[in-house]
């Protein structure tokens, strides 16, 4: 059949030729069938339309042999037939009602004017009005019309076990979190991020249960540079013994705005939807931080000098940016200050005189305006006041405050306001754990601390008061730790720092034992002790019963069949309670006569070490169980398996070392060796001796004959010197 098109005058402008089958059997009429399975269900699913979505979605299409549409003698949609087949022995079969009437289907909306194409399209929606009964596994999706047939397959998931609640959380370095929690954004440098599912019931973490994710990009990522690729149908992982499934997420080449969405399925409970949402941000300036920290007193007529440190939205230092700085009050300049360029680390100084200073005009507040043009925020702008003054005020005492994460064994967050400082350790005997310090970059930038329970964080304020008890803000006080670290004016770890407005110093554990801290001013000290641990205090019968553990490095040297292990955590310091595995090879033996030794009997002590005694010559392997341990699993420069956390500094884990030994021997025997070695060795010496004495004998004998000889040759010689002389006389 051929239909014209033609113009006002008659001519054919344009002819095309229709194929029209009539048929009066569904199976004459060459149907085309396709099925679709988009996403996964869970079993007790309801697939009703309202339960789909564009990621999760059952449809067919239906089409004649050239790809046109199909249609009833009165032009009315035709009806197709669909089932879900499970897999298990004897098949369940759910019936799903097949659509293509515009308003039942998927996509329609009652205020969308372009619902009437949906109508009779060819493109079936298929659903069910209860819930999923087929057993879990892939089922099958079978849409049949005519002789025509298609299928897809349907994966069915276990439903989520009642009353499970899941918490989901991003892991990578450098990474801040926005407004919502769910929102992660990581700077350009960071290529990994690990998205962590934890899935608990009432508190009770659950091992081996089953979880799913999905994963899409936003057009600013790359689709080759991203890993895993997006997917519609949700992968399914088991969490862990720690009761936490995860997925790492890679972006090979990071651009700006790049989105990765993942969102997780599978607990009958997820906080916010399950959904993390991780962006790729340009690094921009945001934050100005000054040395001095807060606005001071000086003198009339001295001289000044502030410096800041330029940082972006994390926290990282920004090099080679021109900043511009504002100096306004006493010493304002008629014209704006010069642009400076931060150096290497971000920094930028001024220094100005008070030449202007009088009873009118006391102070200057000078500030970072602007970053390569862009205004920063106030209350970012590092802004430092000085006000001037004939004679400084008087300080006369310091009273020193604290916040602290509980103790071991304490409750979390004891210490939330600020407390005076003990005449005791602040941790008391238990000690403050460090067990988080190994997750921090201890080369960047240090903001936003906050104590909290397991932080190695302890807050210090030394406040100057007057005679009236009055806090006195602008005279300097200086605060030094021994033993310890804090976060100094720039903040970054040091031992040194100047404040000037009571500000807080914030001291970090590394270091095992005491730190010490100790303010000044002027001939005033306040001083504060903290006890900081590596070891949780565990019931007498902790052996290797307890998951968390410091030990990182396991390392083992050799003296004359004595053989010691050293166990510490990441920066150094001793581990005591590792238990560690011994077994020796080739003809070595311990002290027991076993080649093996598993269990309590060689545990480290409080110097992180444990000593073993090896009887005949052999290799001797020690290690320590890394699952117990998991620290001894970490990466060079890293705060975990992976490498997403970068910790600068870092040693690599060591869970096992082998090293050789000659092994010990009766002791007995080592003393009866000895004494024959030392006799033999006199006998030889008194030899010596005689022969020497002989020798010495003969040479002086030898000696005196030679001389006489001589003698006598020297008055033969004489005689006849003379009688020579005699005759020539004559």
């Amino acid at each position: 059949m051929a239909v014209d098109l033609t113009n006002a005058q008659g001519a054919i402008v344009e002819r095309e030729t229709l194929k029209i089958d009539f048929v009066s059997l569904a199976a004459d009429s060459g149907a085309i069938v396709t099925a679709s399975a988009t996403g996964s269900w869970f079993i007790g699913d309801t697939p009703s339309i309202a339960n789909q979505s564009s990621t999760r979605r059952l449809s067919a299409t239906l089409r004649n042999r050239d790809n046109g549409a199909i249609r009833a003698a009165n032009g009315s949609a035709l009806a197709i037939s669909a089932t879900v087949t499970d897999s298990s022995t004897t098949a369940v079969v759910e019936v799903l009602t097949a659509v293509d009437d515009r308003t039942n289907e998927f996509g329609y909306s009652a205020t969308q004017a372009s619902n009437s194409a949906l109508a009779n399209d060819g493109n079936f929606s298929l659903y069910k009005g209860s819930a999923f009964s087929a057993a879990k596994g892939n089922g099958t999706l079978t849409v049949r019309y005519g002789l025509a047939s298609a299928t897809a397959t349907v994966t069915l998931n276990d439903a989520a076990t009642a009353s499970t609640d899941s918490e989901t959380s991003v892991t990578a370095t450098g990474s801040i979190v926005g407004a919502d929690a769910n929102d992660v954004y990581l700077p350009l440098t960071t290529k990994s991020a690990v998205v962590s599912n934890l899935v608990d019931i009432g508190g009770v973490i659950q091992t081996g249960y089953a979880v799913y994710y999905t994963i899409s990009y936003s057009t600013s990522c790359v689709a080759g540079n991203m890993s895993p690729a997006a997917n519609t149908v949700p992968v399914k992982v088991l969490t862990d013994n720690t009761g936490t499934a995860s997925v790492t997420i890679t972006n090979a080449f990071p651009l700006d705005t790049c989105l990765a969405t993942v969102t997780w399925t599978g607990a009958a409970n997820a906080d916010s939807d399950g959904t993390n949402r991780i962006t790729w941000q340009t690094s921009t300036p945001t934050t100005a931080i000054s040395d001095p920290g807060g606005s001071y007193q000086a003198l009339f007529k001295s001289s000044n000098k502030v410096t800041w440190t330029i940082l972006d939205q994390f926290s990282k230092a920004v090099a080679g940016m021109p900043v511009q700085l504002t100096l306004s009050g006493a010493n304002a300049p008629t014209a704006a200050l010069a642009t400076k360029t931060s150096d290497a680390n971000g920094q930028v100084s001024h220094t100005w005189t008070d030449a202007k200073g009088s009873a009118t005009a006391t102070s200057d507040t000078i500030l970072v305006s602007s970053v390569n043009g862009v205004s920063i925020a106030a209350g970012k702008q590092g802004s430092v006041s000085v006000n001037y003054k004939t004679a400084l005020d008087v300080v006369s005492k310091l009273e020193a405050k604290y916040q602290a994460p509980a103790a071991v064994g304490g409750t979390p967050g004891a210490v939330s306001t600020d407390t005076l400082v003990p005449s005791t350790n602040i941790g008391g005997a238990a000690g403050i754990l460090i067990e988080d310090a190994d997750q921090l970059d201890l080369t960047g930038t240090f903001t936003g601390l906050a104590v909290a329970s397991g932080k190695p964080w302890v807050k210090l304020v030394f406040t100057a008061l007057d005679a009236t008890n009055a806090a006195v803000t602008g005279i300097p006080t200086t605060v030094k730790i021994t033993n310890g670290f804090l976060i100094d004016g720039l903040n970054k770890v040091g031992t040194e720092r100047i404040v000037y407005a009571n500000d807080t110093i914030w001291v970090l554990g590394l270091k095992t034992g005491v730190a010490t801290v100790t303010a000044t001013n002027g001939t005033l000290t306040a001083t504060a002790t903290i006890n900081f641990t590596n070891l949780p205090t565990y019931p007498s019968s902790y052996y290797d019963s307890v998951v968390t553990s410091e030990a990182r490095v396991l390392s083992a040297t050799e003296n004359g069949g004595e053989i010691t292990a050293k166990v510490v955590d990441f920066y150094g310091n001793p581990v005591r309670y590792v238990t560690l595995e011994a077994v020796a090879s080739g003809a070595a033996r311990f002290s027991n006569g076993s080649s093996t030794i598993i269990g309590n009997s060689i545990m480290t002590d409080a110097n992180g070490e444990v000593r073993i005694i090896v009887n005949g010559a052999g290799n001797v392997t020690l290690s320590l169980n890394s699952v117990v341990h998991p620290k001894s699993r970490f990466l060079k420069d890293a705060g975990d398996t992976t490498g997403t956390i970068s910790t600068p500094g870092s040693p690599a884990g060591v869970s096992s070392v082998t090293i050789a030994t000659l092994g010990q021997v009766d002791a007995a025997k080592v003393a009866a060796d000895a004494a024959t070695a030392a006799a033999k060795a006199a006998e030889a010496a008194a030899k010596a001796a005689s022969e020497a004495a002989v020798a010495a004998a003969k040479a002086a004998g030898d000696a005196a004959v030679a001389a006489a000889e001589m003698a006598a040759a020297d008055s033969v010689a004489a005689a006849k010197a003379a009688e020579a002389a005699a005759v020539a006389k004559a």
